[in-house]
């Protein structure tokens, strides 16, 4: 067991967790203060407007039309 600001862990996770602060070039109690920075912010409110702009980011296409009644029309012939 080794200690990671003043919790005990696994030798493994503290080794993979300075190797995570090391690729990004930060000291690993930099980079844990930087992550519970983002864990304690607030998140967006979630509104009809992030919603859309989420599914937007997703850049979904359309399913062609009746494909599902094609589909399984194929997996009864089967």
């Amino acid at each position: 067991m080794t200690t990671l600001l003043q919790t005990r862990v696994e030798h493994r996770v503290a080794v993979n967790f300075k190797r995570a602060a090391k690729q990004r070039g930060k000291t690993p109690y930099a980079y844990l203060q930087q992550i519970v920075t983002q864990a304690a912010t607030a998140p967006e409110p979630r509104t009809w407007k992030n919603h859309r702009a989420w599914r937007k980011s997703l850049k979904l296409t359309p399913l062609p039309y009746n494909l599902v009644a094609r589909m399984r029309e194929e997996s009864d012939e089967r």
